[in-house]
């Protein structure tokens, strides 16, 4: 497999557009961040298979926030409420189709909003923050009610595995992770 580096744009969802749009490179794709240390092929192949079967344009990874909590007391995580649940978001996407690039799109430009929640808000339009906070869907409602917005079609991906959900943003988080990989790594079976 050949690797082509490709310049990156202005923050994650731009280096995404860019690397589909100026890069050439083809859908379906799958896309993480670099402070993902903790993802293994099993979280992944887990991913991939429920997102191919949603038959979404693109479908998004999160976990529970009890998944999260039972393995890791104490971290301090953002949640999404959806249906009386809490949702952490687990860094991992899959661009099913072309179509999908509309909900990049639409990130890319509620990256440059991410210090003025009000302006997040207004895109989302207030009609539907309402909706959301009184009804309190669950993801699946929730994201038909996102994709409809986005003139694509949206799914959230639950991942059984709290370590999905763990990048290194902060130095404890990196304490954390570097403590998990190195007891894996004196496991007798190596972690696996």
């Amino acid at each position: 497999m050949a690797v082509t580096p490709l310049a990156g744009g202005s923050g994650p969802a731009a280096s995404v557009v860019a690397a589909i749009e100026e890069g050439g490179l083809p859908t379906p794709l799958l896309v993480t961040t670099c402070d993902h240390p903790l993802l293994r092929p099993e979280m992944v192949a887990y991913f991939l298979a429920e997102a191919r079967a949603s038959g979404a344009d693109i479908a998004v990874g999160l976990a529970e926030r009890s998944v999260i909590e039972a393995a890791f007391p104490g971290a301090r995580r953002t949640y999404l409420r959806l249906g009386g649940t809490g949702y952490s978001g687990c860094n991992l996407f899959y661009i099913a189709r072309p179509a999908g690039l509309a909900a990049v799109r639409f990130w890319q430009d509620a990256e440059r909003d991410r210090k003025r929640p009000w302006r997040i808000a207004r895109r989302f339009g207030f009609g539907s923050l309402l909706w959301l906070l009184l009804a309190r869907p669950g993801p699946e409602a929730a994201f038909a009610h996102l994709s409809r917005r986005l003139g694509a079609r949206a799914a959230p991906v639950i991942l059984p595995f709290a370590e999905a959900a763990m990048d290194v943003d902060k130095p404890a988080d990196l304490a954390e992770a570097e403590a998990l990989l190195g007891a894996r790594q004196a496991a007798p079976d190596g972690g696996a």
